[in-house]
């Protein structure tokens, strides 16, 4: 049966882009989206993106380095083993959220291999797609895990493995503690001891792990429970920040987060809102909605006949994804 294109013309935001390229690969529903990367046109990013979508469905995809149009026509999510990458220094993590919507529909088992930097300045790190988007994911029915099998900081690359198991197959249970991870490469001893100081002094049981990557670098992970909460937080270093700025701001998220009482962070909810529309619908708290949460509740409406609310409740946003 003939699916007719989509249209769709993003605004300034890359997650719009990927956003699409993963509904259009897990709905089988071809797309044409406009205006890509804004006045820079098609980037080596969006490129990546789209092949890597097409690989997990057997899609192809068109758009050339500067154009503004990018042509993805999906085929049928293939069960088995994909390997997809992104270019040098870009988020491994954003890469695989691409292909993850489309692996949850497969019929069999999926297993991904993601060459990409495991950690970036502007993208949740490995630990948050480790610990929390894939132990929830699991809530929906399926077995999903994330693991990283060699670290990466930009502008190196390292690799995330993903797997999906096939429909029946028993979820994992992932079994979530309270603590936090300082990762450091290339780096003196002293760049772990002080940060994993400052999160013991803010309650925080620490372990400081040298890290085999290709490229220096200098990550945290906070993962934090609440009852029955639980959310990571990451932070990548970056030049002009100390590393006291550094856990200074992923302290005051986690306890922001906690003392708001919302289910999941800003960062966790959009990426809850396409797989609640992908497994049936469901509803959640968030501090507030992040820049992007309207503009993809906007993409997965058109994808997927399903309605998506914003609301205030209280100080929190609350977001229902109803059938």
């Amino acid at each position: 049966m003939h699916v007719p294109m989509l249209a769709i013309e993003v605004q300034t935001h890359d997650v719009e882009v990927r956003t699409a390229l993963a509904l259009a690969a897990a709905t089988q529903c071809p797309v044409t989206i406009e205006n890509v990367g804004g006045a820079s046109g098609i980037g080596r990013r969006h490129l990546a993106w789209a092949r890597a979508a097409a690989a997990v469905c057997g899609g192809t995809a068109q758009g050339a380095l500067g154009m503004s149009t990018l042509e993805f026509e999906p085929g049928a999510v293939a069960s088995g083993q994909h390997e997809v990458a992104i270019g040098v220094g870009r988020s491994a993590v954003e890469l695989a959220w691409v292909v993850l919507p489309a692996a949850l529909t497969a019929p069999g088992a999926v297993d991904v291999l993601v060459r990409g930097a495991t950690h970036t300045v502007d993208a949740p790190g490995a630990g948050w797609l480790v610990r929390s988007l894939a132990p929830r994911l699991e809530t929906l029915g399926r077995s999903v895990t994330a693991e990283v099998e060699q670290t990466g900081f930009a502008p190196g690359s390292g690799k995330l493995r993903l797997r999906v198991g096939a429909v029946g197959e028993t979820a994992h249970g992932y079994k979530a503690a309270e603590g936090a991870v300082v990762l450091v490469a290339h780096l003196t001893a002293a760049v772990g001891e002080r940060e994993a100081a400052q999160l013991a002094q803010a309650g925080f049981a620490c372990r400081v792990i040298e890290a085999a990557s290709s490229s220096p670098g200098n990550a945290i992970a906070l993962d934090v429970l609440d009852g029955k909460r639980r959310e990571v937080f990451t932070a990548c270093g970056q030049r002009g920040v100390s590393g006291a700025e550094l856990v200074e701001t992923q302290l005051a998220r986690a306890c922001a987060w906690r003392e708001s009482g919302a289910d999941l962070s800003c960062e966790s909810g959009d990426a809850w809102l396409v797989a609640l529309a992908l497994g049936g619908g469901g509803e959640y708290t968030v501090p507030g909605p992040s820049p992007n949460t309207a503009r993809i509740a906007e993409i997965v409406e058109k994808f997927i006949d399903v309605e998506v609310s914003l609301r205030v409740d209280g100080s929190l946003t609350r977001i229902e994804v109803r059938p």
